[in-house]
């Protein structure tokens, strides 16, 4: 806007610091040297050239096919007999669809007979495709077929961006699920551990009631004999002592 109107404009004798408050003289005169260099005057030439081959200008602002589609499916939520205000449920829109509506008027009229022409066409094709006359296949989908050409790139780059981003997020969720597992199962490990330090501490704390003899062994061998003084007083009567040479 500043461009085409101060700069190669009606405006070029006036300034726009004038009613734009925000920019600064400093600001403007950097900009308009930088719009007036030969270098970017050949690329403003060039995308001149582009638009004018194009037979089809839409109406949208700089938002555009994405505001579009989000107002649209808006639209449809708000006239689902249901009510819903969930978007979710309503799948991306076809690109004839928006096609259509970004050449349109706000009373449903075509800026060009040519534009008028191709909506029409698309029309028909929709019909056959509902009856199984006409099938859609990769890039000669309904619009290309419309038009008489492939569908633009830069439309086609624009659904594979929208792609990566569902893909990239759908990933995003699944690792985020991953960590919780992996978080859930590293507490139940620490919850473990300390279960099993815990008592072990308790085990070893109690005093250990290791089981005494109740029997005193003699040997008649002299060096394998008890001292007196180390022998139980009391003898099981049970037991009998023999001597080597009873045997």
């Amino acid at each position: 806007m500043l461009t085409s109107h101060y700069i190669y404009g009606s405006k070029t004798d006036k300034s726009p610091c004038e009613k734009y408050q925000f920019l600064d003289e400093q600001t403007w005169q950097a900009f308009k040297l930088k719009r007036l260099d030969l270098a970017f005057q050949a690329k403003r030439r060039a995308a001149q050239e582009i638009t004018k081959k194009n037979v089809h200008p839409h109406k949208l602002s700089r938002e555009g096919y994405e505001k579009l589609e989000l107002k649209m499916i808006k639209e449809a939520s708000a006239s689902n007999p249901i009510g819903a205000s969930d978007t979710s449920t309503i799948t991306r829109l076809p690109c004839h669809v928006t096609w259509k509506r970004a050449r349109q008027r706000p009373s449903g009229e075509y800026t060009y007979e040519e534009t008028a022409s191709i909506a029409r066409r698309i029309d028909e094709l929709v019909e056959q495709s509902t009856q199984g006359t006409f099938t859609p296949e990769g890039r000669e989908d309904i619009l290309a077929v419309a038009i008489g050409r492939p569908e633009h790139y830069g439309r086609v780059q624009g659904d594979m961006r929208e792609e990566m981003r569902e893909e990239i997020s759908e990933m995003k969720k699944e690792y985020g699920d991953m960590r919780a597992q992996l978080k859930e199962y590293s507490d139940m490990r620490e919850q473990l551990l300390a279960d099993v330090r815990a008592e072990l501490a308790s085990s070893s704390s109690q005093p250990r009631n290791l089981p005494q003899p109740s029997h005193l062994c003699m040997s008649t061998k002299e060096s394998c004999d008890v001292s007196p003084q180390n022998a139980s007083p009391t003898i099981d009567a049970d037991y009998e002592l023999f001597s080597d040479d009873a045997l």
